[in-house]
């Protein structure tokens, strides 16, 4: 097994360069769980992903870090995972990102209630703790916990959280909610 009880064959990734600026989102096509290498439908060549390079790989329930150093194999070119990261004052490095998802569920006393209509929201920023969005002002309020389903490419992953922060502006009409995964890796 991989590590964490893992298979990343299929996982959708987001790969960052070693100064932590956004590449690329895109899949694990193949992944060699004897030396951690996988390779990405779309590596981001054109974007000078260098030697080395910081992954997020979006597993459930929680996404996984790695730092990656960029080999050459016989499949082409592939990323080898190593358990690491920059440490931050907050325990978990931030990877910025720019997508939306949706809630679609609140989760009451153990059981997700439906929302009559989803609520859309836009990823800012993801960790392996947490992620914070912006979203309508009032949507949600500070506990009120959920699932959010996160589309990368053709995968869906489902991810479960609870509001612990927000920070609202009156004049946008647009909230800022920072959230803890329920369900860590």
């Amino acid at each position: 097994m991989a590590a964490q009880g893992y298979d990343y064959l299929n996982c959708p990734v987001l790969v960052y360069c070693e100064e932590g600026d956004y590449l690329v989102r895109t899949v694990i096509i193949n992944f060699d769980k004897g030396s951690m290498q996988i390779q990405l439908e779309t590596m981001p060549g054109t974007l000078e992903i260098g030697d080395n390079c910081k992954l997020l790989i979006l597993t459930e329930p929680s996404p996984q870090e790695y730092l990656g150093r960029v080999r050459t194999t016989f499949w082409g070119k592939s990323v080898a995972l190593y358990k690491g990261r920059q440490k931050e004052d907050r325990g978990a490095t931030r990877y910025k990102v720019s997508f939306k998802a949706r809630v679609e569920y609140l989760v009451n006393d153990g059981r997700a209630e439906a929302l009559e209509t989803p609520l859309e929201i836009k990823l800012v920023n993801i960790s392996t703790t947490g992620m914070r969005f912006l979203a309508p002002l009032k949507a949600l309020r500070n506990g009120d916990k959920f699932q959010t389903r996160v589309t990368i490419g053709s995968d869906l992953k489902l991810l479960i959280a609870e509001v612990v922060n927000h920070r609202e502006d009156e004049d946008s009409e647009i909230a800022e909610y920072g959230c803890r995964f329920l369900i860590a890796g």
